[in-house]
């Protein structure tokens, strides 16, 4: 496939662009969601368990819930933090994380979370943010379970309407940030007006205490910026989150 070198203009690759980044979002959730998350799929898709989820910890008070809350949209990247030209997007509708690789990953429900998302123009790309609270140790869990996948899983194919996608993982090579970090490269690739359109996601999740900061950055192929540019976000996301408490 001959990736593709100018920016993606046409409405419908922008929406493939903003479909990529919603999968790579995905999988920043790991977890069965809240009411205000992702609908629920039509049809029931089979899963492969990564890993079992561990006792259920102690419930949180409804205090940690709002001062964890606050902390998390305090931290939240701005426009500014992510460059020039990039502005708030619209969020999109979360894929189904067992598309991711075909797997549910552990099945952990955070009590605290929020997110945002960036975009630069039509087809510039999209830099997404995903900041989720965990009791007891299950923060852990989230990150060996996503470490677990970049591992085993190096590729997949999905199909949604009539639109086959092609994807590959491959880990990232990424500094530390926090007290732990897995970062890697997903590569998605489909059909766009009978030519071959590779779009690539850079993501990178990192785990501050109980707290999980996912961030990715999507572009065409060939486009990505070079990796330091998303550690140094993730610096500024990790820092951020530190100094609010």
């Amino acid at each position: 496939m001959a990736p593709l070198q100018r920016p993606l203009r046409p409405v419908r690759a922008v929406g493939r662009l903003s479909l990529a980044a919603a999968l790579a979002l995905a999988l920043a959730g790991c977890s069965k969601g809240t009411k205000s998350e992702a609908p629920r799929p039509a049809t029931p898709q089979p899963v492969t368990t990564v890993a079992q989820a561990p006792k259920p910890a102690k419930p949180v008070t409804h205090h940690v819930v709002i001062a964890t809350k606050k902390r998390l949209v305090a931290s939240l990247l701005t426009p500014a933090d992510v460059g020039l030209g990039w502005r708030i997007a619209k969020k999109t509708s979360s894929t189904n994380p067992q598309h991711f690789c075909n797997r549910e990953l552990v099945g952990l429900k955070p009590f605290a979370r929020t997110d945002a998302v960036f975009k630069r123009g039509k087809g510039g790309g999209f830099v997404a943010q995903r900041m989720s609270a965990y009791p007891g140790a299950q923060a852990q869990s989230v990150i060996a379970a996503v470490q677990d996948l970049v591992r085993t899983c190096s590729g997949w194919a999905h199909s949604e309407k009539g639109i086959t996608t092609s994807y590959t993982l491959a880990p990232l090579e990424f500094p530390s940030v926090g007290d732990e970090t897995v970062a890697a490269r997903l590569n998605a690739s489909f059909s766009f007006r009978q030519k071959p359109v590779t779009l690539t996601t850079d993501f990178v999740m990192l785990r501050e205490g109980n707290v999980v900061v996912y961030l990715s950055r999507t572009a065409a192929v060939g486009q990505q910026p070079p990796a330091g540019q998303l550690a140094a976000l993730a610096q500024t996301a990790a820092g951020r989150l530190t100094a609010a408490g």
